[in-house]
């Protein structure tokens, strides 16, 4: 009788929960206290699916290690109970300063789940020191409020009801001057150092950064520049800007340039002043280009960065560039002098210019303005270069590869799917950890083209790219260049999945995973496994030698750090897979697209050892997935992307030869880019899609 009563109770329970109010979808990581244990449910939705397939109770779940407060929290919210808006608790809590206990009792929120409530609603803990300081709150100053004005014009943006400043590493001094002015209205002691990786570049990034505490007078003034959180500019604004707003506005987003008069470089003079006013409207680029004249009796005029008319900014000729420089140069400080003052601007520019950079060459719309002769001495500047210093490997030092794979564990479900939940987006970040361990992947030919290697040691095929390269970038870098060796001639080089794309899939599932690659490629799936919590076992199998090296130095280096066990196996698929005495969740795979790579002229190319397609269809390829998927668990599942030849639709015969032993249960679709360069008229990408089947039973 009593376990009837309690079955009844649970399913009473059971029954609000299902019938309660409808709640927002969210990804929201909630944050349990360290010192409790750490299983728990990441979202509410993911607690109502649980319920949905266990009838535990409240008991099952603090036994089995759950949040105690987290459980009481759902229900709180499932059942209708919780009757605070955000709006009012970031009224009371962040405008107003109110302890959470108060709020607690306000609104009736039961002793212990305020915390969730905040978590909930997406609000950063203010902390006790905070709320007193929030209530003791002093007025700013008048420079406070300037310097605020035009530094929202630039650089700085809102944060949380403060704001925040961050430069380049390049300009800390800067940065530090910026803090002492806020330092009374800042919770940290100094600015601190923020270091990154920036994928696209190859480079390693070190910032400098601070931020100022919730204040009403803050809050009100970012409350002018924003609207439906984009930030904006109207007349009112720019009525309250002096010569001091500009000038950190300036100082932020103004650039001086530096003529040359003669030949041999000797000669200088300051040229015109630029404004990039870029994140603005063109109605807003005019708005200022009228203020200016109405304000100072400056005259600009509104240019744009792209050749499709976007990205304005406002150029000052020389005769008004000096009349602006002169009006902010008594609030420009010492660093940042080489934007207002003549000797400053040229002493910069000498010590800038003296080793080469690619980043300074000229691309894009200056060297489509150059003559031939200039556009040749272009090209063989940077073909002299390379001639020196070779082929443009990565080479990620022991930084940036930490920043990258951390990267990689910090990605959520939310991050890897479009919002709609049912694409997964192409992320580019941390695929040059691939290329560091694989540096053999430039030597891979699609099939009729060079490689990226050929083409770069064959003068005239380099020149050409080079050429390409600075016509259709705005930048000169090794990365554009790499890309144009491999886009030369229509040579779009081998796709992959990225280690974000892979990530995806494993979430996809949101179980316990072992996983076996028979065609495990340049690591892309493993990176994704590696720091996908659910993968507790990896194994890779590949006939390349290099590739396997490469893999296996991957993984020890984050050996430490990764999630799954890991094995890579050199060798043919088809002989390995009988060898392998283990059973897998998953076979996540993608073959070779028959004869579209060349990964090498061995027989160990599964396009050469089966040279006709039909014999490489049914006599390698379902070889091995008949052999691997017969290593599934029960309820073991093969995703699987198999792309097109030039000649064939691999796909559809796969789907056609393979219906005696496979179903197809799902399509998960992915992104991948038309190109592997930022043409500048936005990206372009198709869709391609895993097949997630399962093996029929016998």
């Amino acid at each position: 009788m009593e376990n009837l009563k309690s079955v009844v109770k649970i399913e009473d329970h059971r029954k609000k929960i299902f019938e309660g109010v409808a709640i927002e979808k969210s990804e929201k990581e909630f944050v349990v206290p360290s010192h409790r244990k750490t299983t728990r449910f990441s979202t509410i939705e993911g607690y109502v699916s649980f319920l949905k397939e266990h009838s535990w109770s409240f008991k099952d779940f603090v036994e089995n290690g759950y949040c105690r407060d987290q459980i009481l929290f759902f229900n709180f919210v499932l059942k209708g109970k919780l009757t605070v808006t955000k709006e009012q608790f970031v009224e009371d809590y962040c405008v107003n300063f109110v302890p959470l206990e108060q709020i607690e009792k306000k609104y009736g929120i039961p002793r212990g789940l305020v915390t969730f409530v905040r978590d909930y609603f997406g609000i950063k803990r203010i902390g006790a020191n905070g709320l007193k300081r929030g209530k003791e709150e002093i007025d700013l100053s008048e420079i406070q409020k300037q310097v605020i004005y035009g530094s929202l014009l630039g650089d700085c943006y809102r944060f949380g009801n403060g704001v925040a400043f961050k430069q380049s590493i390049v300009h800390e001094s800067y940065l530090t001057h910026i803090f002492e002015i806020f330092k009374q209205h800042c919770v940290c002691e100094d600015v601190r150092k923020i270091v990154s990786y920036d994928d696209r570049y190859n480079t390693k990034n070190v910032t400098v950064s601070f931020y100022t505490r919730n204040h009403s007078q803050i809050k009100s003034i970012c409350n002018e520049f924003y609207v439906n959180d984009i930030k904006t500019i109207n007349k009112n604004i720019l009525d309250k800007l002096t010569a001091l707003s500009v000038a950190y506005w300036f100082m932020d987003d103004g650039l001086s340039e530096i003529i040359k008069n003669g030949d041999d470089g000797r000669f200088y003079s300051f040229g015109g002043s630029r404004i990039y006013t870029c994140s603005f409207t063109y109605e807003e680029n005019v708005l200022l280009k009228n203020w200016f004249m109405e304000k100072f009796d400056i005259s600009c005029v509104i240019k744009f960065k792209n050749k499709n008319m976007t990205s304005p900014y406002l150029l000052f000729y020389v005769s008004e560039a000096n009349k602006l420089r002169n009006i902010i140069r008594p609030f420009v400080v010492d660093s940042m002098l080489y934007k207002v003052d003549y000797e400053k601007a040229i002493e910069r520019y000498k010590r800038d210019n003296s080793d080469f950079d690619l980043s300074k060459l000229p691309a894009g719309e200056r060297y489509a303005n150059f003559d031939d002769k200039n556009k040749k001495d272009s090209v063989n500047t940077v073909f002299e270069h390379y001639r020196k210093s070779g082929f443009p490997y990565f080479n990620l030092d022991e930084e940036s590869l930490n920043i990258s794979f951390e990267r990689i564990l910090n990605w959520k479900k939310l991050h890897l799917y479009s919002q709609d939940g049912k694409t997964i987006k192409y992320n580019p970040n941390s695929v040059n950890m691939i290329w560091n361990f694989q540096k053999h992947i430039f030597d891979i030919s699609a099939r009729g083209f060079p490689t990226p290697i050929q083409i770069f040691n064959d003068d005239h095929l380099l020149k050409s790219a080079i050429d390409s390269c600075l016509t259709n970038v705005g930048v000169c870098s090794h990365e554009n260049i790499r890309a144009f060796l491999k886009e030369l001639s229509g040579n779009n080089g081998s796709d992959h999945i990225t280690p974000s794309t892979a990530k995806a899939v494993y979430t996809y599932f949101d179980r316990p995973l072992s996983v076996l690659d028979f065609s495990a490629g340049f690591g892309g799936r493993l990176l994704g496994a590696m720091a996908s919590e659910n993968v507790k076992r990896y194994v890779g199998i590949d006939p390349l030698k290099q590739t396997c090296d490469g893999l296996n130095v991957l993984y020890e280096k984050f050996k430490d750090l990764s999630y799954p066990s890991v094995s890579i196996v050199n060798g043919l698929p088809e002989a390995v897979l009988d060898s392998i005495n283990e059973t897998f969740d998953l076979v996540f795979t993608s073959p070779p697209f028959f004869d579209k790579e060349i990964y090498s002229k061995d027989n160990g190319q599964s396009c050469i050892k089966y040279y006709d397609y039909k014999d490489w269809l049914n006599n390698w390829l379902m070889v091995v997935v008949d052999k691997s998927t017969s290593k599934l668990n029960n309820d073991g599942k093969l995703v699987i992307w198999i792309g097109h030849s030039d000649e064939h639709n691999i796909i559809e015969d796969f789907l056609v030869a393979s219906h005696n032993i496979l179903s197809l249960d799902d399509v998960l679709y992915f992104e991948m880019p038309e190109s592997t360069y930022n043409r500048r008229q936005g990206d372009s990408y198709r869709l391609e899609k895993f097949l997630i089947m399962s093996r029929k039973k016998v």
